[in-house]
């Protein structure tokens, strides 16, 4: 039994957190300051209360790297996020596609995250998450951009709607799919 759990706890070590704002954020996520965890300079930027920076330096200190994302994991994310639509800031792509490159590297890594794009968007690359306050997604959705005034689906690069000349849209659900929780 004592073995088992050493041997649980090694394998543990060897997972990469990949954190986003969320984990300096919520109290919560302050249990992963002795994991090894990585993010970007994009999440470091996007933290503005004093108790997030205050948290953000003692995950420095515990030995977290801040990391810029691979050019081309960039653009996977990105063509993955034209696919299945949806709205994702710069900070979200960085922290997904560094997971990515970790992944393809052949590492185990778990994005860490309350943003309900983000799981969406990993569970798309085949990636792990699990969040900081909240269980987690229990679907994964498959976005499309609508017109809000004529309801006609729009190119997700379109800015103007080219049946009423409008730039008003909303993100709907176009196919929605249960998951299996393994994360």
């Amino acid at each position: 039994m004592r073995e088992e759990k050493e041997g649980m706890e090694e394998r543990k070590k060897k997972i990469i957190y990949v954190l986003d704002a969320s984990a300096f954020v919520k109290p919560e996520g302050s249990r992963l300051s002795e994991e090894i965890c990585v993010t970007t300079h994009v999440v470091m930027e996007e933290l503005k209360s004093l108790q997030a920076k205050i948290t953000f330096d003692i995950f420095l200190k515990g030995g977290m790297d801040v990391l810029y994302p691979d050019g081309e994991c960039m653009k996977e994310v990105r063509e993955k996020v034209r696919e299945i639509g949806g709205k994702l800031s710069n900070a979200d792509l960085s922290v997904v596609a560094l997971a990515l490159y970790f992944k393809k590297k052949g590492k185990e890594v778990v994005v860490v995250s309350d943003d309900y794009a983000v799981q969406n968007l990993c569970v798309s690359l085949g990636l792990r998450f699990r969040g900081v306050g909240v269980r987690g997604i229990t679907h994964s959705i498959k976005w499309v951009k609508k017109c809000a005034h004529c309801n006609i689906r729009v190119d997700t690069d379109e800015n103007t709607c080219p049946r009423c000349g409008l730039s008003d849209f909303r993100w709907v659900p176009a196919e929605k799919n249960k998951l299996r929780r393994k994360n």
